[in-house]
């Protein structure tokens, strides 16, 4: 029982960290389109 808590609150952190880090890649996903998109109107 003990180690399924474990693994549990392990498989927790483990689920935030993955939903910051698709936060972060989301957000560079847009700033890397809008700076593409303003490299297409510069050329």
């Amino acid at each position: 029982m003990r180690s399924v808590t474990i693994s549990s609150s392990n498989g927790l952190i483990d689920f935030m960290k993955i939903k910051v880090a698709a936060r972060h890649i989301l957000t560079g996903l847009c700033v890397n389109k809008c700076s593409s998109i303003d490299l297409d109107l510069v050329y």
